[in-house]
């Protein structure tokens, strides 16, 4: 893991090219509806969450 001053979080379009671009740090693929114009025409996709803190040992980094 990159050593940060700061505690980055980053939300992508879940991508396998991504997975690897990020390796090391800590990554979550959530679901979530992409819409434009009213939601008539919604679509379901995945969302990749990263960030650079330990969730397990810091759970409240964001502040």
């Amino acid at each position: 893991m990159t050593p940060w001053k700061e505690e980055p979080l980053v939300s992508i379009n879940d991508h396998p090219a991504f997975w690897k671009v990020f390796a090391g740090f800590h990554m979550e693929s959530l679901d979530t509806t992409y819409s434009v114009g009213g939601g008539a025409k919604a679509m379901l996709r995945n969302e990749l969450v990263i960030w650079s803190w330990d969730q397990a040992a810091e759970p409240a980094a964001l502040s």
